[in-house]
């Protein structure tokens, strides 16, 4: 059932929203100038401004995604909402009582801006952990008319680690303890360069990395972190090495974001893994938004 949860919005608070998520809460022209008027009122509050030095005719949505629609501020939350939440864009289309295609559109759109703009500064946390996960993601939507280079089966169930080539990329991650921010990309594999690169983005020098006992974090300690690691294969989860009585050698904040983005992902029935790095760009904003 969708529920047209538009009629319960207010248009002026979702603007106030708007604002302060597309602006940081202050409006500027495309020249960047705080000197201008108001032009037109007729649709308030998406007022159109004029650049007094210019003479750029502007609005909230100028130079965004929305540039040049007719949505309705109501509707803009939504569909923001609706693309960081996972809601597939049939739903959404059906709620909204708008364009599949479209709406399609802006959401590509808005996963490749938010690509470009991810804050890839390495976390602050002295104690981090990186973590991977192997996503099943093909060639979804593809046709394969060459017999000798026949579909993927739906049921991906390859063993052992995956790679992108054999269609389950890596999502390598890392999450701060103290900040509970994230770094998520997707590799071409898990061998040594790639996980080394994870940590040397993303971790300060002398900082604590914990991850599990995979032979591709064996060269951690190289770049001037501390390392240490849990033995999943001897069922190992959790360890106490300081004997404060607290575990603190454990990889399980990152194994509570897969089991977030394993649930984000499958809604959408499958995606190519071209686009895989754009679905988790997604779920990475979710925890932006959520801590800031």
């Amino acid at each position: 059932m969708d529920f047209p949860i538009c009629s319960l919005l207010d248009c002026n608070k979702c603007y106030s929203w708007l604002l302060s998520f597309l602006h940081d809460g202050i409006l500027k022209s495309p020249s960047g100038s705080l000197n201008y008027i108001i032009n037109d009122s007729r649709r308030a509050p998406v007022i159109q401004y004029k650049d007094k030095d210019t003479g750029a005719h502007f609005t909230i949505f100028t130079g965004t995604i929305f540039e040049g629609t007719h949505f309705s501020c109501c509707e803009v939350v939504l569909i923001f909402r609706g693309f960081l939440q996972g809601v597939s864009t049939a739903q959404l289309s059906r709620e909204l009582a708008c364009d599949y295609a479209n709406l399609l559109r802006l959401r590509h759109e808005f996963m490749l801006r938010g690509y470009e703009n991810l804050n890839r500064l390495p976390l602050e946390d002295l104690i981090t952990e990186t973590d991977e996960m192997f996503q099943n993601a093909g060639e979804k939507g593809e046709k394969h008319t060459n017999p000798l280079d026949p579909p993927r089966r739906r049921a991906n169930k390859r063993r052992g680690h995956g790679t992108y080539e054999n269609d389950r990329p890596p999502v390598v991650g890392t999450v701060g303890r103290e900040s509970g921010k994230i770094r998520i990309e997707v590799k071409e594999d898990t061998k040594k360069a790639s996980l080394n690169e994870q940590i040397s983005d993303f971790t300060l020098p002398a900082s604590t990395a914990n991850t599990d006992e995979w032979q591709g974090y064996n060269d951690i300690e190289k770049n001037g972190r501390v390392h240490k690691t849990v033995c999943h294969a001897k069922k190992e989860y959790a360890r106490d090495d300081d004997a404060d009585g607290v575990r603190e050698v454990h990889t399980n904040t990152s194994e509570g974001i897969w089991t977030g983005l394993r649930n984000y992902l499958r809604i959408f029935r499958g995606v190519h893994k071209k686009y895989l790095h754009l679905y988790c760009t997604c779920f990475e904003l979710k925890f932006v938004l959520v801590l800031n």
